[in-house]
């Protein structure tokens, strides 16, 4: 699930088999919402210091980071 996608930015927090799960509840779907706000405050060196700590993950395509 993507939480926001700016220009070259995407936050991207929930994956789940749609055999598992059809859809998030009214409930969880707040609070995924709430850390959208959260995260989107983020400055630049606020994701590269939670990246360095490993609280977030850089997804990478074809083996290079995306930027």
């Amino acid at each position: 699930m993507v939480l926001f996608k700016e220009s070259s930015k995407a936050i991207f927090v929930h994956g789940f088999a749609k055999k598992d799960l059809a859809n998030v509840g009214p409930k969880e779907l707040k609070a995924l919402k709430k850390l959208a706000g959260i995260m989107l405050g983020y400055s630049d060196a606020q994701i590269a210091a939670a990246v360095a700590s490993g609280t977030l993950n850089e997804v990478k395509y074809s083996g290079k980071a995306v930027s």
